[in-house]
């Protein structure tokens, strides 16, 4: 969609959930109060390479990728779609 190599999405993914390692222990209480067990849960604190990149592969198969996800499921025009690039690859 703004043109970075989808192998650098999927690395900065995967440090993601290097970095957010310590939310799934800081939710225990709230995880043991609802009757929840933290291994059947954990899944949901972790940022896997292979979920964002089976979820991109059928963004590309069903609407050609991201942009035409926002375009045709999320209403988005194109001209909010280039600014948005514009914006996150001016940073």
């Amino acid at each position: 969609m703004i043109g970075v190599p989808r192998e650098a999405i999927l690395e900065d993914y995967a440090v993601t959930g290097v970095n957010r390692r310590h939310v799934a222990e800081q939710a225990g209480p709230l995880i043991a109060e609802l009757g929840l067990v933290m291994d059947e849960v954990r899944t949901f604190f972790e940022s896997p390479p292979a979920a964002l990149s089976a979820a991109l592969g059928y963004l590309d198969r069903e609407y050609g990728g991201a942009a035409g996800y926002l375009r045709e499921a999320g209403g988005v025009e194109s001209e909010r779609l280039d600014a948005l690039r514009e914006g996150l690859l001016s940073r």
